[in-house]
């Protein structure tokens, strides 16, 4: 197969458009012109973050595997809509408006795509306080107006994205509670285009189970009950594999009424037991699963401009002088480095090149081809539930795939080769050490690489030398390692939801060492923050190892709570899927 070369996020965008036959008009309505769009996929002009993003799912495509390099400006407005919905999740909805007033008075928030935003959460926020109805539906009207032309699905000529389907939902789901009618066909025809539409898995997870639920609450006339069941399954299935939390109880409790028709009885019992499991601890870390709807892609991987030039320069430890010779002035680098000015995509490229970093605005760690990047993703999913078998097969073709004079690529197929010889048992620690130093090198200078903002792979590399070293008897050098990189972490601006994957794997990594390391204390602290966290966003992929690290501290205390922690873990292990780690807290509780 020949190597897949870089190209900009436009042409990724056209290639999929072309690839679905869609028209420049059916993708661009209500985002952007389409001479805009046109320019965009000839990579000649840069749409917003928030474009990009909806442009994506329109095309059926998850925007969560891209990483953005974001000026201040477009940070202020991600964070604040994490802000406003973490808040919607806790309950704690006077602080929710208070964001969403801050959003509000931002010059962009009269764009199409931020007013809707807004009135989403305005909609969500009046219908969990229970508000007037017609005051619910009006809100959501206006919210539909800003992209949407016609809410019958088949009627509508243009592409919707998940945000936009879920809108509809909400405003049928308003509008049947309120007596303003139904919508059992539209529900139906949601499920059919989200099914047809959605070829990303992760991206009809965010829609298809929302139409289950409401199919299997009030479309009784449409479906037979076997068909509810099998839709309901599958709603949940999609969850499970996505590592998704938000709707589940929900709809679990939906699937446990088919009790007389279900087949698969001891499937439904574990069913029941996580959903239980779950709603107790999210009592603990104050998370209410009913009534959450309208939830975004807000666990994302960014990076901001400014401190990626300064950090790195500074780490490369050099001036400002010479970094700014032939790309600007170097009063203009001082104002890029301190988040005033937003620097042009072609002098980003030029500055990260300078210091030893490939990169762009929109950058996919490996490559802009969006298949490769759906391969990683289920690369690293396999890997995570121990299924090496089906791991080592995908990275063979992504050794084909990529690019490998790339420095970003050759560094990413070197780390996995070097994690699968430790595992078959060819490398020993010692050798491992010497050659993950070397792949670092590629593109760090590793005698002071905690000085760099560390890409999402630098830190996984960093993560593999700290477990041999904790294997090889060296676990406090290995605990170093980890306070070392949070510390990193620590010291940027971003949320560390936007850094998400990178942070949770760490604060695990070192928990799990600190309650080996006879500190249970400390692993307590850090996994409760971890648990919290993940309830928040409603990630449950990680949670079921947060829980049963939490188990173990807890009973090197002594505390009679570690018994509910490690059977909440086995729960939630299951029904994530990670069945080997699952069946090790089953035995172990056994």
């Amino acid at each position: 197969m020949a190597k897949v070369k870089e190209r900009g996020i436009g042409r990724m965008i056209f290639d999929l458009r072309v690839k679905s036959e869609y028209t420049l008009n059916q993708l661009a309505k209500g985002v952007c012109s389409v001479s805009e769009l046109s320019k965009f996929e000839s990579d000649e002009i840069m749409l917003n973050f928030f474009q990009i993003d909806r442009l994506f799912s329109r095309l059926g495509k998850t925007p969560t595997k891209l990483e953005y390099v974001l000026s201040k400006e477009a940070y202020e407005i991600y964070k604040l809509r994490y802000y406003i919905e973490k808040n919607v999740a806790t309950r704690s909805l006077n602080k929710a408006r208070y964001y969403l007033n801050q959003y509000e008075a931002m010059k962009q928030a009269k764009e199409p795509l931020h007013r809707q935003f807004i009135e989403m959460q305005k909609a969500q926020i009046a219908w969990i306080e229970e508000k007037d109805f017609d005051e619910i539906i009006d809100l959501c009207e206006q919210a539909i107006h800003r992209t949407i032309f016609d809410t019958d699905i088949l009627k509508n000529r243009f592409l919707l994205s998940s945000d936009e389907l879920n809108l509809i939902l909400f405003y049928w789901e308003i509008s049947y509670e309120g007596g303003k009618g139904k919508a059992t066909k539209e529900i139906k025809d949601i499920l059919t285009y989200s099914e047809y539409h959605f070829v990303d898995h992760e991206e009809l997870a965010r829609v298809y189970p929302y139409a289950a639920l409401l199919a299997a609450k009030y479309t009784s006339s449409i479906f037979s009950n076997d068909e509810i069941v099998l839709i309901l399954r599958k709603a949940i299935e999609l969850l499970r594999d996505e590592g998704k939390l938000f709707l589940l109880p929900e709809i679990i409790k939906e699937y446990e009424k088919y009790n007389n028709i279900i087949t698969e009885k001891n499937d439904l019992t574990r069913f029941i037991n996580a959903r239980k499991s779950l709603i107790e601890i999210g009592k603990i870390y104050k998370i209410n699963y009913n009534k959450l709807r309208l939830f975004e892609q807000i666990s994302r991987n960014f990076k901001l401009d400014y401190e990626i030039i300064r950090k790195n320069r500074i780490a490369e430890k050099m001036s400002q002088e010479k970094m700014s010779e032939e790309v600007c002035t170097r009063e203009t680098l001082s104002r890029i480095e301190r988040g005033v000015t937003c620097p042009t995509q072609k002098n980003l490229e030029k500055l990260l090149l300078k210091l030893n970093r490939e990169g762009k605005r929109v950058d996919t760690e490996i490559i802009t081809d969006f298949t490769v990047l759906e391969k990683k993703k289920k690369y690293s999913t396999y890997v995570y539930r121990l299924e090496y078998d089906k791991a080592d097969l995908i990275l063979e073709e992504l050794k084909d795939d990529l690019d490998q004079t790339i420095k970003k690529n050759k560094q990413y197929i070197l780390g996995e080769e070097l994690r699968r010889k430790l595992r078959d048992g060819i490398l020993s620690y010692e050798e491992a050490i010497i050659l993950l130093y070397e792949i670092l090198n590629l593109t760090v200078n590793v005698k002071n690489i905690f000085e760099y903002t560390l890409t999402s792979y630098e830190i996984n590399l960093l993560n593999q030398i700290a477990i041999i070293y904790s294997k090889n008897g060296n676990i406090n050098l290995g605990i170093e390692i980890y306070k070392e990189i949070l510390r990193n972490l620590d010291e940027s601006e971003l949320e560390v939801i936007f850094r998400m994957q990178d942070w949770d794997l760490i604060m695990s990594n070192q928990a799990s060492f600190l309650e080996i390391n006879n500190q249970p204390q400390n692993a307590i602290e850090l996994t409760q923050n971890r648990i919290k966290t993940s309830l928040e966003i409603g990630r449950g992929i990680d949670l079921g190892r947060a829980l049963s690290t939490m188990a173990c501290a807890l009973e090197q205390e002594n505390k009679t709570d570690c018994k509910y922690y490690f059977n909440w873990s086995a729960d939630i292990l299951f029904l994530m899927k990670n069945y080997k780690r699952y069946e090790l807290i089953r035995k172990y509780l056994d």
